[in-house]
C-alpha cells in the first residue's frame, strides 16, 4: 500500500489528535474542531427533521461544546428514529466524504466551499444563541477563505484536518453514549422510540461509522491502484 501526502497528513492529524486528548490541557488545542463537530452533529439533526417533513425551531451551540436542536417533526417512528440517528451518523458521513476526496485537490476545494455554504445557511435559518452565531460565522468565514483564496496545498491541509476531526469526534462522541443516562442522549431517544437498548443503538452507530471510514479510506487507494499507468514513448 502506497501512501501519498494526503494519506500521511490524515494519519498524522489522527495521531496528533489522540495524543492531545490524553495530555494535560491538550484538549484546548482541539476546542475549535470539537465545536466544528458539534455544528455538524446538530445540523444533521436539523436536516433530518426537514427531510421528514418537519422544521427546525433553533440550534444552540454552547461553550462546553454541547449542542441542542429544537425541531418539530411528524409523529411517526420513522421521523423520530431518523432525527435521533443522524446527529452521529451525519458526522460520520461528513468525515467519510472528506476522507474519500483526500487525493483530489479540486474536489477538496469544492468540499470546503460546500461546508462553508452549509455553515452560512445554518447561521441564517437555524442557529440562534449568541455563542453559536459567533462560532458558526467564524467557521463559515475561515472555510470560505480557504476555499476561495488558499493554495491547493493549504486547502488540502484544511480538508484533511476537518476529515480527521470529524472521524475522531464521530467515534469518540458515540462512545460517550454508553454512560449517558436514559432520556438524555440520542441513543436513549432511539431506544424509547424504536425499542431495544440505548447501548445497542450506540454500538450500531459506532460500527456503521467505523465501516464508513474504512470504506472511504480504502476506496481511493483501490482507485489509484487500478488506474492505468502512464504510457511512455
Amino acid at each position: 500500500m502506497v501512501l501519498n501526502r494526503d494519506d500521511k497528513l490524515i494519519l498524522w492529524f489522527l495521531a496528533g489528535t489522540i495524543v492531545l486528548m490524553n495530555i494535560p490541557y491538550g484538549s484546548y488545542a482541539l476546542y475549535p474542531f470539537k465545536l466544528f463537530a458539534t455544528w455538524i452533529h446538530e445540523s444533521f439533526h436539523g436536516l433530518a427533521a426537514v427531510v421528514t417533513g418537519g422544521s427546525v425551531v433553533s440550534i444552540d451551540i454552547n461553550p462546553d461544546t454541547s449542542g441542542l436542536t429544537r425541531s418539530l417533526i411528524p409523529q411517526s417512528m420513522f421521523a423520530s428514529a431518523l432525527v435521533s440517528s443522524m446527529g452521529y451518523l451525519g458526522t460520520a458521513v461528513t468525515g467519510a466524504i472528506l476522507l474519500a476526496v483526500r487525493r483530489h485537490a479540486r474536489v477538496q476545494r469544492w468540499a470546503l466551499f460546500v461546508i462553508g455554504l452549509g455553515a452560512v445557511l445554518s447561521l441564517v435559518f437555524w442557529v440562534r444563541n449568541l455563542f453559536g452565531i459567533v462560532t458558526v460565522a467564524s467557521l463559515a468565514l475561515l472555510i470560505w477563505l480557504l476555499a476561495l483564496r488558499a493554495s491547493d496545498h493549504w486547502s488540502a491541509i484544511a480538508t484533511n484536518v476537518l476529515a480527521s476531526q470529524a472521524c475522531v469526534n464521530a467515534l469518540l462522541d458515540i462512545r460517550v453514549l454508553y454512560s449517558s443516562s436514559v432520556g438524555h442522549s440520542d441513543a436513549a431517544a432511539m431506544a424509547q422510540t424504536v425499542g431495544l437498548w440505548s447501548w445497542f443503538w450506540a454500538t450500531l452507530w459506532l460500527v456503521i461509522s467505523a465501516l464508513l471510514f474504512w470504506f472511504a479510506w480504502s476506496r481511493s487507494l483501490r482507485a489509484e491502484k487500478a488506474a492505468p499507468a502512464p504510457v511512455r514513448s
